[in-house]
């Protein structure tokens, strides 16, 4: 299982060094429903048949890597001045909840955001431990069971 969780952790360090901070342009509108004054936001995305379907301009199907290339596409917009919704899509999406802190993160985040050592943060969670406001501070566990819970 070591061996395992070794190969997993190389893997993403790897992931993390390689990874390069990629700029690129969205494209958003607000659009009038006819004879209606509601305002519908959105945002553009190639699809499949489009003339931007799998174009080496995009980036990610969501962008493009060029501003001018976005702003092209803003002004073929414009110009036709009116659209269709041809698809409206309804989706579920479960979310779950963040893990709890740790200790050493809880600290790092102190740390971080309120400039407090460790050491003090420390001190703190622990009275907040014994006054029965927090669970108990130096445990590894993420969740709670659901008898805690």
């Amino acid at each position: 299982v070591m061996t395992c969780v070794l190969g997993m952790v190389v893997d993403k360090e790897r992931e993390i060094r390689n990874f390069k901070k990629t700029s690129f342009y969205k494209v958003s509108g607000e659009f009038l429903k006819e004879k209606d004054e509601a305002i519908i936001k959105g945002d553009w995305k190639a699809i499949e048949g489009s003339n931007y379907f799998e174009s080496p301009k995009l980036y990610n199907e969501v962008g493009f890597k060029k501003k001018d290339d976005a702003e092209v596409l803003i002004k073929e917009l414009r110009d036709i001045g009116f659209g269709v919704v041809k698809e409206v899509k309804k989706t579920k999406e479960k979310k779950n909840a963040p893990l709890l802190y740790n200790l050493a993160e809880l600290q790092n985040e102190c740390t971080k955001r309120f400039k407090i050592s460790p050491d003090e943060t420390l001190k703190i969670v622990q009275g907040l431990y014994e006054k029965k406001m927090v669970t108990y501070p130096r445990t590894d566990a993420r969740v709670l069971s659901t008898a805690v819970a």
